[in-house]
C-alpha cells in the first residue's frame, strides 16, 4: 500500500484514498491545467497519524522551531535534550 500519491499521477481506482477534492485537483493538473506540481499523503497514513496522537503526545510541539511551541512550553515542559549550552 502506498502513502504517498503524486498528483500527476492519481488514478480514478485511487480516488477513495485521497478523496475527491484532491482527485479533482490532480485531474486539472493532468490536463494540463495551471496547477502547481506536488504530492498527497493518503488517507490511510491520516488515520494512522491521528491515532499515534491518541495514544500518545507528539514531540513536535517541543522543539524551538515547531510553529507551536511557546515560552510557555520551555517552562512547563523542559525537554533533556542530553547536552548543555
Amino acid at each position: 500500500m502506498s502513502y504517498i500519491y503524486w498528483l500527476s499521477q492519481i488514478q480514478h481506482s485511487e480516488q477513495h484514498l485521497v478523496g475527491n477534492n484532491l482527485f479533482i485537483l490532480s485531474q486539472l493538473l493532468q490536463h494540463e491545467c495551471p496547477i502547481l506540481p506536488g504530492f498527497v499523503l493518503g488517507h490511510s497514513l491520516s488515520k494512522q497519524f491521528l491515532a499515534d496522537l491518541e495514544h500518545g503526545e507528539l514531540l513536535v510541539g517541543h522543539l524551538p522551531n515547531s510553529p507551536s511551541f511557546s515560552d510557555s512550553d520551555r517552562q512547563t515542559s523542559p525537554v533533556n535534550s542530553g547536552y548543555s549550552r
